[in-house]
């Protein structure tokens, strides 16, 4: 419900991948300054943007070096993605294969769609 409700309100981005030259926060913030344009609402001042988490498939070490210093950008493995991160941020992004990680990863641990709460 959670993922349903940011793709209805246009706050889930899902690109082909995510690949910068070179491990450095001046190309992951220019990425994310054409990103943002993407999503609906998005607010970005000198001092405050909205939070984005960025969901990859893999772990990529250059990735997550260069967002690390981005303080409105959190990365996060598709298989450790859980309701809550997804509530916690206003915005969403994450690469085309996140969705079938993302459902082979509940698969796996037994829950299904119609598992209720």
């Amino acid at each position: 419900m959670t993922l349903s409700s940011k793709v209805k309100d246009s706050q889930l981005v899902i690109l082909e991948g995510i690949k910068l030259n070179q491990p450095k926060t001046k190309e992951a913030a220019a990425m994310m300054s054409q990103v943002s344009k993407l999503f609906k609402n998005y607010k970005s001042t000198k001092s405050k943007k909205d939070s984005v988490l960025a969901v990859v498939s893999t772990k990529d070490r250059n990735l997550e070096k260069s967002f690390s210093n981005l303080s409105f950008v959190t990365m996060i493995e598709a298989r450790n993605l859980n309701p809550l991160d997804v509530l916690k941020y206003k915005y969403l992004l994450m690469t085309k294969d996140c969705p079938g990680v993302i459902e082979n990863t509940f698969k796996a641990k037994g829950i299904s769609q119609k598992t209720k709460i």
